[in-house]
């Protein structure tokens, strides 16, 4: 139990020392002169944000409150935190942190492809470890559509198999 109390009062300087580093120019507020304390107001990040002034209160106050990913990074982008601190945070409020990286494209090297050119009339691609399918050859565009006018979206062998009429069983 001590832990946990531990935590969340760790939770509450981190975000309270955060939020009195941002000035309200930095965040793109006006400067209205009269602040009794360094930084952004509560209400401001809770604006910013788009989370409620009570639940953004009670996070930076450490009470045990349950705290989505997608609002953990509105915040820490409100409060312009680096990879570290945003890690910090996660690890604060028990969230698993994000992968980071998944947005970078996978690379085929010229003798990759020339290998998957070179099936002929096998259907081939290369898939990266989200199962996005980043390189394929002719045979496999012939069975599963011209795949270089599709969205990276859509050459997700996962979203392919679950929206695509061509992978649906009919009797």
């Amino acid at each position: 139990m001590a832990n946990r109390l531990d935590r969340y009062e760790e939770l509450s300087r981190f975000l309270r020392s955060r939020r009195e580093r941002i000035t309200p120019e930095q965040a793109g507020l006006p400067d209205s002169r009269r602040r009794r304390t360094p930084g952004l107001r509560r209400n401001e990040v809770a604006l910013l944000a788009d989370v409620g002034l009570d639940w953004y209160t009670y996070l930076e106050q450490g009470r045990h409150i349950n705290v989505s990913a997608e609002v953990l990074d509105r915040i820490a982008k409100v409060l312009r935190l680096d990879e570290s601190e945003r890690r910090h945070l996660y690890h604060l409020a028990r969230k698993q942190f994000p992968l980071t990286g998944t947005k970078q494209p996978s690379k085929v090297t010229s003798e990759l492809q020339r290998f998957l050119d070179s099936q002929n009339l096998s259907p081939t691609n290369v898939m990266d470890a989200r199962m996005n399918i980043i390189a394929w050859n002719e045979a496999y565009c012939a069975l599963n559509g011209n795949l270089t006018i599709m969205s990276d979206r859509e050459r997700n062998l996962v979203w392919m198999t679950f929206t695509s009429p061509r992978f649906r069983y009919v009797k």
